[in-house]
């Protein structure tokens, strides 16, 4: 890893050149490490606390922006090390691992009672409970839903459909009209495995849905091939039972407290001035997503309105496949899927495989 220290006040022109650089540390007693995606990612980033540093001079800062797959390769290491005292990390089974791997510390009374009282969205919160503490401090959420076109749907004559008979009937209309009503992305299948986390949580529930994950039910579970049999869809994603709570689709970034990180004191400040101040909208529109902080608007407008309610209305929260289910399964479901994507569509035969690698794979 290639690492370079630079002192507070340094030019502009040499932060953007370090852009290109892997694991780039930028020095300043209160250490946190970070995901750079993009460009604008790491000038939020960068401006955000320095913000924090201006308003906080008697703390040395020193922050660490890592490519993304770097980062998660070395995520643990860096925990175990004791090196910084706030990570950036992913809601769902990746974040349970290192709690129940006491890795993690928790937030304490006083840190949930603050995320109460700026109004984080309830269901962003509650989505890094585990044991009954809370391991995640929720910085930004996006939501999986449609995006239609308004013209061509006034066109058409047809309105978003709230339910799964009224999504059909937009389909069978839209392609009457000419118009073919869906497309699905699935070369890399990780988007087809969207569409079955939906399936599965709008036909079995939540309790259910983790629990497959966790590789505690068996794929041929009746449940589970019955959301394999049915059609890939997607606005909030339709109602397939009227009785079953509306749970979404909604990845959360959150910032973790490691274990030994030597400075509580100074995260606890950060954290403050993150839940206080208008950075997670800062941060949230440098990566085009939405703050956790419920009411803090978006400069995407088609954003907030795609996905803030759908999120903030939600019984409860799912991160994605690969971030909620175990290791060992993501790679057998992604196959199986991948079976079951080309003609001729054979459930059968892709939960075979997907539930002989469960068998295999996990203990």
């Amino acid at each position: 890893m290639l690492t370079s220290f630079f002192r507070a006040g340094l030019a502009t022109t040499l932060l953007y050149a370090a852009l290109a650089l892997p694991g780039v540390c930028i020095a300043e007693d209160l250490t946190i490490d970070y995901v750079i995606s993009n460009s604008p990612q790491r000038s939020a980033w960068i401006s955000i606390i320095n913000q924090f540093a201006a308003a906080n001079p008697d703390l040395k800062v020193t922050h660490c922006g890592y490519p993304q797959e770097q980062y998660k390769r070395e995520f643990l290491t860096r925990l175990q090390s004791g090196s910084a005292d706030l990570a950036f990390w992913y809601a769902g089974e990746r974040l349970r691992d290192a709690a129940k791997n006491k890795l993690l510390s928790p937030l304490d009374a006083e840190m949930l009672a603050l995320l109460k009282k700026q109004k984080f969205v309830t269901t962003a919160i509650e989505s890094t409970r585990i044991d009954g503490d809370l391991y995640g401090f929720p910085l930004y959420y996006y939501a999986w839903g449609f995006i239609y076109r308004k013209s061509l749907f006034e066109r058409v004559g047809v309105r978003p459909p709230a339910t799964w008979s009224e999504f059909l009937q937009v389909c069978e209309q839209l392609k009457a009209a000419g118009v073919t009503p869906l497309g699905l992305g699935a070369k890399s299948v990780w988007p087809a495995a969207g569409w079955f986390d939906y399936l599965n949580l709008r036909i079995n529930g939540l309790d259910f849905h983790h629990k497959l994950l966790n590789g505690d039910v068996r794929f041929t579970d009746a449940r589970f091939t019955t959301a394999m049999a049915q059609d890939f869809g997607f606005f909030a994603f339709p109602a397939l039972s009227p009785t079953m709570p509306a749970y979404e689709e909604a990845p959360l970034d959150v910032l973790v407290l490691p274990a030994n990180g030597p400075n509580p004191k100074a995260r606890k400040r950060f954290l403050t001035f993150l839940a206080e101040s208008g950075a997670l909208r800062q941060m949230a529109d440098a990566d085009q997503t939405l703050p956790a902080k419920a009411g803090t608007t978006s400069a995407n407008v088609l954003l907030a309105e795609v996905t803030g309610a759908t999120v903030a209305n939600a019984a409860g929260l799912t991160h994605f496949f690969d971030r909620d289910a175990r290791a060992e399964l993501v790679a057998p479901v992604y196959e199986g899927l991948r079976q079951f994507l080309k003609a001729p569509h054979d459930t059968e035969q892709a939960v075979r495989y997907i539930e002989q690698a469960r068998r295999k794979d996990l203990p």
